[in-house]
């Protein structure tokens, strides 16, 4: 059976496809072909690759060969940053809903159930309920970042950092969407490597706390008063919430939490929860009581366990994947290639690409997570 692909890899294959087509269409050359064009390989010259690209430069009549390899090159980075991009072991799409952007900005206006049917008596009118939702907006940021190989590279084609430089490329930008979902699910203004990554910018204007409170609007909660540490009873607790977690009108939305995000410090004693056969604790000895030696696990597989390094330490949550939480893509990772024969390319006698991708993430309804911890307690 075929692996699924995420909306961000259904993407970035056809932002492929188009600049192979580029190229094939303007030189007659399939760049796409791994068997002649395996960019990855350790074994794969650059320097022939080059010395190729002029004799193509001279049978065209280019003007410019330094452009002609240029061009072809830059199909061959970006096969290689996508390769490293899809291969970048990454867990936010375990637990985030994925969408595809096509504006500037995406406004989303998730409503929630309308009131519920009455009983009507004989000659009484049928009663009017209301509908309630959320008006929320997400604006896709740009990121990026410009990368140079010096001509000495090429020339001499010796220490793989034509391929270094490019997967980085790739692997980067995906360690940076990692970086930015969780941050965001968190909620709190941040920063990671000197970059400021902004608080939730999607709080209604009705709310008094977001993402996570005590009180939402119609009685809603999705944190306790005080932050817990993990374990069994604030486990419970969180569902215990969740089942009957309320929506803008008051009624009850149904969650089902199937997923807990957790950090480093704290996995283990999740895995070990969610995986004993026999309650993970002895509070009593009495014969039949929860907990008591040999009885069952009732928390046994209740959730699956996601970890990130990029989770504040001991922070956790529990909640219902793919619900909540949305990651929009506009543009997936495109490498783009300065002109080699103008500006700085010129002046330092290298070829500069920049990588550029443009998408957010943030809460449209957080009334599906519950957080234990921030990572304070």
């Amino acid at each position: 059976m075929s692996k699924q692909l995420t909306v961000s890899q259904q993407l970035q294959q056809r932002g492929n496809t188009r600049i192979i087509k580029e190229v094939n269409d303007k030189y007659g050359i399939d760049v796409g072909d791994s068997k002649i064009f395996d960019f990855e390989s350790p074994f794969f010259s650059f320097k022939t690759f080059r010395n190729q690209a002029y004799k193509l430069a001279r049978s065209m009549q280019e003007s410019t060969a330094e452009t002609t390899f240029g061009q072809l090159l830059r199909a061959g980075i970006q096969s290689i940053a996508n390769g490293w991009y899809q291969r970048r072991e990454t867990t936010y799409q375990k637990w985030v809903s994925e969408s595809v952007s096509s504006k500037r900005q995406e406004f989303y206006a998730p409503l929630h159930h309308a009131g519920f049917p009455r009983r009507v008596d004989a000659n009484s009118k049928f009663p009017e309920v209301t509908v309630a939702g959320l008006d929320i907006m997400m604006k896709n940021y740009k990121f990026g970042a410009i990368i140079g190989f010096e001509r000495e590279l090429f020339d001499d084609d010796q220490t793989g950092q034509v391929q270094q430089r490019s997967a980085d490329m790739g692997e980067n930008m995906a360690i940076l969407e990692e970086i930015w979902a969780y941050a965001r699910f968190i909620g709190l203004a941040s920063s990671y490597a000197g970059d400021p990554i902004p608080a939730s910018e999607t709080k209604p204007a009705n709310e008094t706390a977001w993402p996570f409170s005590t009180s939402f609007v119609g009685g809603g909660a999705n944190r306790p008063a005080t932050y817990v540490r993990f374990g069994k009873d604030a486990l419970i607790a969180a569902w215990k919430q969740l089942v009957v977690q309320k929506d803008l009108l008051g009624n009850i939305m149904s969650v089902r939490p199937d997923t807990i995000l957790c950090s480093r410090e704290d996995y283990f004693d999740v895995s070990l929860i969610l995986n004993s056969q026999y309650y993970p604790s002895v509070p009593s000895t009495t014969t039949g009581a929860t907990g008591a030696p040999f009885a069952s696990n009732e928390l046994k597989g209740i959730a699956n366990v996601v970890m990130s390094p990029y989770l504040p330490d001991k922070a956790w949550a529990f909640g219902q994947a793919g619900r909540g939480f949305v990651f929009q893509r506009r543009d997936p990772l495109e490498i783009i290639q300065e002109n080699p024969s103008s500006g700085m390319a010129f002046e330092q006698d290298e070829f500069r690409f920049r990588s550029r991708s443009r998408w957010d993430c943030d809460w449209v309804d957080p009334r599906f997570w519950f957080l234990g911890d921030d990572g304070t307690v």
